[in-house]
């Protein structure tokens, strides 16, 4: 398992896309999932203890997750899958791509605050690629909406590099959530740039957020645990 301190996180869903996202070199063996679609998730993170995976005091993390994925014809049970995930670590990209089969890739953030407002900068070999503009709401008053309580938080990898031996063998895991002190609080992000290309593999299919997009902000000292993953075949 793996757990994270949060010091900095936002997370919104996305549009449902008009479209099946072209995956990454790393990602093809999705094109035979169904995609069931749906809402995506952005999470976008800076963490400030992550004593499984490196020595060093902070790192940051941008995950997209386009939808829902049915890996299973004989299943009807739909799973997220994360397309993109984006680290400044070589350890947390190391860590995530051995173990959880996350295609982490490493990319440069930039986190500029003023007052209430945090703009966040991911570029990737000197392009930007991702751009928000996060603003805490004036309330503070707790904020835990139903799609961030749901039971059904379940992530569905390849293994990184895929088992020759073992090819129908997939990854599956469970995201959990702690609060200790306090509880998340609502924000809204304003001035969103995603860089199609990078994150559907298509330049026609662009991301955005969802209509009346909730934001949540988590509190400082916030963690999210990452289960170990469970082999899985279908």
């Amino acid at each position: 398992m793996c757990a994270c301190h949060a010091a900095k996180v936002w997370v919104f869903e996305t549009a449902p896309l008009a479209a099946r996202p072209q995956p990454l070199p790393s990602q093809r063996f999705s094109n035979s999932w169904p995609f069931k679609g749906g809402r995506g998730i952005f999470i976008a993170a800076r963490y400030d203890n992550a004593p499984l995976i490196n020595d060093k005091t902070f790192y940051n993390e941008l995950v997209y997750v386009p939808g829902r994925y049915q890996p299973c014809k004989s299943s009807p049970d739909a799973y997220f899958s994360v397309a993109r995930m984006l680290v400044d670590d070589l350890h947390a990209q190391a860590a995530g791509r051995a173990v959880w089969g996350y295609p982490k890739e490493m990319a440069r953030f930039n986190w500029t605050t003023s007052g209430t407002s945090t703009l966040l900068r991911v570029t990737q070999r000197g392009k930007l690629i991702f751009a928000a503009n996060f603003t805490d709401a004036p309330s503070r008053e707790p904020y835990l909406p139903p799609w961030l309580l749901s039971a059904d938080q379940r992530t569905m990898q390849v293994p990184i590099p895929r088992n020759a031996s073992a090819p129908r063998v997939l990854l599956r895991s469970k995201v959990q959530y702690s609060f200790s002190a306090s509880l998340p609080t609502r924000a809204s992000v304003s001035g969103l740039f995603v860089d199609a290309a990078a994150f559907t593999n298509d330049t026609a299919l662009g991301v955005t957020a969802a209509a009346a997009s909730e934001v949540v902000r988590f509190p400082m000292g916030a963690s999210g645990s990452l289960l170990a993953p469970e082999a899985f075949t279908c």
